[in-house]
C-alpha cells in the first residue's frame, strides 16, 4: 500500500499545474475558478491501480493548504506545516515537515490548483458523450521528465467543469492507473482536528518522527 500513496498524491498534483492550449485553457480555468470559490471541499474517488484488482475507495478533504486523505487503511493529515501519514496496517505514523516547494510538487493534494499552468503541456482531444454525460478529454504531458508518468489524460464534465477521471501512463507498466472522481462536495464542515493526527487515540502506535 505504501508504494501506491505517491501515485495518489501525484494524481492530485496533475490537476494542479498545467500549461494549456487555448481551448484547454478555458476549460481548465473554469475548473480552477470553481474550486477556488469553495472555502472547503471533499473529493470522493475510486483508484484503479492494479490491473484486475478491486478499485480503492478514498476521499480527500481540502481547506486552503490543509488536507486530510483516507484510502484503504492509510490516512494522511496535513495542517499546513506538518504531514502525518498513518499506516493502520503497520500501526505506525510518519511525521514530516513539508515545505511549500515540496508540497507543490507531489506530496500535498491541497495544492490541486496552486501552481496552475506550470509543469504540464496540455492539448484538447475531443468532446464526447459517456454514459449520457458530455465530457471533455484533455491530454497532459510533463514538460520535463518527472520520473513518474509519461502521459496523462484528464476528463471533465462539459457542463460543470468538474474532474471526472484522470488516467496516468507509467513507464514499465502495461496498464494505466485510473483515478475516478465519484463525488465533489463543496464547503464541507471541518475543524482543527480534521487536519491533525492525534496519537493519543492510538495507544501503542509506533511514531517515526523525521522533523528536524
Amino acid at each position: 500500500m505504501k508504494k501506491y500513496i505517491i501515485f495518489i498524491l501525484l494524481i492530485f498534483t496533475v490537476i494542479s499545474s498545467v500549461f494549456a492550449d487555448a481551448k484547454s485553457d478555458a476549460i481548465l480555468s473554469s475548473m480552477k475558478n470553481k474550486f477556488e470559490s469553495y472555502a472547503t471541499y471533499r473529493l470522493n474517488f475510486l483508484a484503479d491501480i492494479e490491473e484486475g484488482a478491486m478499485g480503492m475507495d478514498g476521499f480527500v478533504i481540502v481547506q486552503g493548504n490543509k488536507f486530510h486523505m483516507d484510502i484503504r487503511n492509510t490516512e494522511i493529515y496535513y495542517d499546513g506545516k506538518i504531514r502525518y501519514t498513518h499506516y493502520k496496517d503497520y500501526e505506525e505514523v510518519i511525521i514530516e515537515t513539508i515545505s511549500d516547494t515540496e508540497a507543490s510538487v507531489s506530496s500535498n493534494p491541497a495544492y490541486i490548483l496552486s501552481s496552475f499552468f506550470k509543469d504540464y503541456d496540455s492539448e484538447y482531444i475531443e468532446n464526447i458523450t459517456v454514459s449520457g454525460r458530455s465530457v471533455h478529454r484533455i491530454s497532459l504531458v510533463p514538460k520535463t521528465d518527472n520520473g513518474f508518468f509519461t502521459e496523462a489524460e484528464i476528463v471533465l464534465d462539459a457542463n460543470t467543469f468538474m474532474p471526472v477521471s484522470i488516467s496516468l501512463e507509467l513507464p514499465g507498466m502495461d496498464h494505466d492507473i485510473v483515478f475516478r472522481i465519484t463525488a465533489v462536495e463543496p464547503n464541507v464542515r471541518t475543524s482543527g482536528e480534521t487536519f491533525t493526527f492525534d496519537p493519543k487515540k492510538y495507544p501503542g502506535i509506533e511514531i517515526i518522527d523525521f522533523r528536524d
